[in-house]
């Protein structure tokens, strides 16, 4: 599709930047930032509509704004593709992928489909979104749920028709869910992560799927912590599969007895409504008392055998269907029974927001009253004392977590928090532990310490970006990177296993050589901070013969330790 670019603006707290290797330390944009790629090249977000595409590295402002036209973006990779959808024309929203060259870009998805994207990997190997599928079922009810799906990538660099992912259609209470949402994806691409929410949008449990390698399109899908919201020592609730449906007389009646009918019908209605209370009282007509749709029975010919037979018919029909109804109701009764004693209330998770570490350890959403953390290894559920209220808006690989502040109103003037070592501190002073010269130009520009809310992907959370919004209702999104401030202090030393690991590259054989560890996870990034290889359970080398050549950084990661290298590739 063609992209529809009605402002296009370079506004940055330097003015207009050129390309350029070295990060920007600080920029603003009258935009709605909501998500910064893991490294800080590239920010994207949307409200009301309008969509907003940040080339970090320049400082340019893409605006995405029509009348008439929906634009989506929620999330951006490091290689400087975003997922997202549109809706033309107020239409149902179209699946697409953004760049800052191409604007909105449609995914192909089967005529009458719609859906939209909500994560994609550091290098844009695929898109991970939702479609929206519809039908009726076996008792002739209208169904609606979302399937996740993943567009590839394909040799041409666009992308396939998508792929669904699996996942249990049928709740716990054996009820059709609403569906799995896709709510994000890890920077390697070998997690998908979401919610899926039971029929009557009351139970929320958080969902993952993973992958052994970047090579497999077999993805193994797992619900968490049913054990942590359901009393599993009570019966669970389960809904009625046959649900009764009503005869319908006019399917027993002859052709004459049906026009009898129908004319009684029209001539019901005909006093309906003369009897209307807009119609003048000296002029209104009094209501009527015989409804025909009360009295069907009435209108078979009993005086013949055919008649008697058919009008039997109708009535033991109809005498099933009453008691079949009760026994549906009363299964409804049993099960709103159970289901008040199997589901654990002040654990019920309701997830609208959700975070995901680089290194998936932690999970990070909420339930009813309670901002949680996860374990998805061990799906053990950990409360974030003192975040009750806020919501989850990014999580580091060290299980420092950024939340954010509700506000049900506009202005959305709010201030964001850390919650770090199991208490909740100010953003502002986590930003200054780690540098004192970003921590002023961030009050030089919101003396009151009103930043907003901040969203990061980096593990270690050295890029970061948000919005906040003043009185004037105008959107203020900035976005910060650490690492440009030249009194930057981490928790991760650069050279923390470089006694025991060697990394070199090997011009012989095309290889970057890994010497002291098995079984690493390695990544390669180039100059300005996009990754070019990723991969777990690495021992001896990685080929790199595909890479052009040039300076690289190697990183390579073994339980808690970590080395990052620069290498030169000739």
């Amino acid at each position: 599709m063609k992209k529809t670019l009605l402002s296009l603006v370079t506004i940055c707290c330097f003015g207009a930047a050129p390309a350029q290797e070295s990060p920007i330390p600080f920029q603003r944009h009258e935009a709605v930032i909501t998500s910064v790629s893991s490294n800080g090249c590239y920010a994207v977000g949307s409200t009301q509509g309008v969509g907003y595409f940040i080339n970090a590295k320049t400082g340019k402002l893409s605006v995405f704004e029509e009348t008439g036209v929906i634009y989506d973006i929620r999330a951006v990779a490091d290689c400087g593709i975003a997922a997202g959808s549109y809706a033309p024309n107020n239409s149902a929203q179209m699946p697409c992928y953004v760049t800052e060259g191409d604007g909105f870009v449609t995914l192909p998805t089967p005529e009458g489909i719609s859906g939209t994207c909500y994560g994609v990997p550091e290098d844009g190997s695929f898109i991970a979104g939702n479609v929206s599928i519809s039908g009726t079922d076996n008792n002739g009810d209208h169904f609606n749920y979302y399937q996740p799906v993943i567009w590839y990538r394909n040799e041409s660099g666009g992308y396939d028709m998508y792929e669904e992912l699996p996942f249990d259609k049928i709740g716990f209470d054996n009820r059709l869910t609403q569906g799995a949402w896709l709510l994000g994806v890890s920077g390697d691409g070998l997690t998908v992560y979401g919610r899926i929410i039971e029929a009557g949008g009351f139970v929320y449990l958080p969902v993952m799927w993973k992958r052994t390698s970047t090579q497999t399109r077999d993805w193994t899908y797992k619900e968490l912590c049913s054990d942590y919201c359901f009393n599993k020592d009570e019966i669970a609730p389960e809904w009625p599969q046959y649900k009764p449906k009503e005869p319908d007389a006019t399917e027993y009646y002859t052709a004459e007895e049906l026009e009898a009918f129908n004319k009684a019908l029209d001539a019901y209605n005909d006093s309906v409504e003369k009897a209307s209370w807009t119609i003048p009282a000296e002029e209104r007509g009094p209501y009527p008392t015989y409804n025909p749709n009360e009295h069907e029975a009435d209108f078979f010919d009993t005086s013949t055998a055919d008649g008697v037979e058919r009008h039997n018919r109708y009535a033991e029909d109809y005498n099933k269907f009453l008691t079949d109804g009760q026994a549906y109701n009363d299964s409804i009764v049993l099960y709103n029974e159970r289901f008040d004693k199997y589901v654990i209330d002040e654990k019920r998770f309701h997830i609208l927001d959700m975070s995901f570490s680089n290194n998936g350890k932690y999970m990070v959403t909420t339930t009813v009253y309670e901002t949680v953390m996860i374990n998805p290894e061990t799906e053990e559920v950990t409360i974030l004392e003192g975040a009750d209220g806020l919501f989850p808006t990014g999580v580091l690989d060290d299980g420092t977590v950024f939340i954010g502040q509700k506000a049900a109103i506009p202005p959305l003037d709010r201030v964001p928090y850390v919650h770090k070592n199991g208490a909740v501190m100010d953003f502002g002073d986590w930003v200054r532990e780690h540098s004192e010269k970003a921590y002023n130009e961030l009050m030089e520009n919101f003396p009151d310490g009103h930043f907003g809310v901040i969203y990061s992907n980096n593990p270690e959370g050295l890029t970061f970006g948000g919005f906040n919004q003043k009185n004037e209702y105008g959107n203020l999104g900035w976005i910060m990177n650490l690492s440009a401030y030249d009194d930057l202090t981490t928790g991760i030393t650069e050279n923390k296993i470089a006694d025991d690991v060697e990394v070199s590259f090997n011009s012989g054989e095309g290889t970057i050589d890994i010497a002291g560890k098995d079984k690493a996870d390695v990544r390669i990034y180039s100059v300005n901070g996009v990754c070019v290889y990723n991969a777990a359970g690495v021992s001896g080398h990685v080929s790199v013969a595909s890479l052009a050549r040039g300076t690289y950084v190697v990183e390579v990661k073994s339980g808690n330790s970590l080395l990052r290298k620069k290498v030169m590739i000739m």
